[in-house]
This record gives C-alpha cells, structure tokens and sequence, in this order.
C-alpha cells in the first residue's frame, strides 16, 4: 500500500512539474519581448539623458508612449534588475508631490482631513473630506 501511496506522490509530482514545463514555455518569450520593446522604444536612452531620476510620465511623454504600457514594461525590468526605482518629487510642474506639498494644497483649498493611498497603477490617490 505504501508504494502506491509514494507512487502517486511521484506522478503527482511529475504533473505539477510537466504543468511548470508547460507555463515556462507559453510565457518564456514574455522577458525577450519586453527587453526587445524596450530597446526599440529606446527607453534605457532616454533615461540616460534625462539628468536624475525620470517620472514615468516625463518618461512617457518623451518616449510618446502611453503611460500604462510603459508602466507595465519599466515594472518588468526593475523587476528583472534592469533598472533600479528611486522616488521622484516633482512638485513643480505639479505631476507629482510630496506628502508635505499635498498638505499644503489641500489646506488652502479649505480641506483640512484627507488619505493618500498607494495603488499599483498611479503613484497614489488622494481621498480628501472636505
């Protein structure tokens, strides 16, 4: 009984294991894909004329890319070690802000009690009571 136990312990293995074979090889193009768009889009480039750190939306507008695709393919290459995310505050041309600038913002708007939450798809989102 033990052996048909350590049996199908084994072929269940080797399912999962065929199973893993099977995704690598549907999604093994996805990393020469990114790495290609992004070598045709000239992304490295254009990170490395912008002095500093680049937003993705200064990244975007100079690539003439839109900003949702360029998000998904900057994450798979920090992700692969690519390129390394640092923070940016751009409070200037008022894309980004810091913490300290939001308040400032919204309290001479008359908004005295707000959140910022973090979301995957922009930098955050406010969420003021005025």
């Amino acid at each position: 009984m033990e052996r048909t136990s350590s049996d199908s312990k084994m072929k269940q293995e080797e399912d999962v294991q065929a199973g893993v074979e099977i995704w690598k090889y549907v999604f093994g193009f996805t990393g020469m894909a990114v790495v290609k768009c992004a070598t045709e889009l000239e992304i490295a480039e254009a990170i490395e004329n912008h002095e500093g750190p680049t937003a993705l939306s200064e990244l975007s507008s100079t690539l003439g890319c839109v900003p949702f695709y360029l998000d998904r393919i900057v994450r798979f290459l920090v992700h692969r070690h690519f390129f390394k995310e640092e923070p940016t505050i751009q409070g200037t041309t008022g894309k980004e802000r810091a913490s300290e600038e939001c308040d400032c913002v919204l309290k001479e708007a008359g908004i005295s009690s707000y959140n910022i939450k973090p979301i995957r798809s922009v930098q955050s989102v406010i969420e003021a009571f005025p």
